[in-house]
C-alpha cells in the first residue's frame, strides 16, 4: 500500500498539478480521514527509495581497482554511452572496472571473473 501511495504523490508533484506542500497536507487529511495515520513513515521510506533510483538511473557509477586503470576504465565506458568524470577506486575488484548506469552494468573486473571461474569449475548456475 505504501508503494502505491508513493508512486501517486511522485506522480502528482511531476505533474505539475499540486505542489509538494498541496500534495503532503492532502495525504495527510486522506490518511487520517481513512484510519491509515501509521503508512506515513513507510510512505516516506518509499519516496525517499524513488528519488534514490531516480538519482541512480541519470548518473553513471565508475569504479576502477587501482588508479592506474582509471584512463582505460573512461575510454571504454565512454566507449559505450557512460561517461562520467567521477572514478572510484575500489580494491575490492581486484583488477579492471566496473560502470553502472540506470539498469545497465559492465563488469569487466577481476573479481567477476574469478566468480565466473569458479562457477565453471564447480557447475555451480
Amino acid at each position: 500500500m505504501k508503494k502505491i501511495y508513493a508512486k501517486a504523490i511522485e506522480q502528482l508533484v511531476q505533474k505539475n498539478s499540486h505542489t509538494e506542500a498541496e500534495v503532503a497536507t492532502l495525504l495527510l487529511e486522506h490518511l487520517r480521514k481513512s484510519g491509515r495515520l501509521k503508512l506515513l513513515t513507510g510512505i516516506q521510506a518509499e519516496l525517499k527509495i524513488l528519488a534514490k533510483r531516480k538519482e541512480n538511473t541519470s548518473s553513471t557509477h565508475l569504479e576502477v581497482a587501482r588508479s592506474a586503470e582509471r584512463e582505460y576504465a573512461l575510454l571504454e565506458a565512454q566507449n559505450v554511452g557512460m561517461e562520467t568524470k567521477e572514478v572510484i577506486i575500489t580494491p575490492s575488484l581486484i583488477s579492471g572496472f566496473r560502470a553502472r548506469k540506470g539498469g545497465f552494468l559492465i563488469d569487466h573486473s577481476g573479481k567477476r571473473a574469478l566468480v565466473d571461474m569458479y562457477r565453471a569449475v564447480t557447475n555451480y548456475q
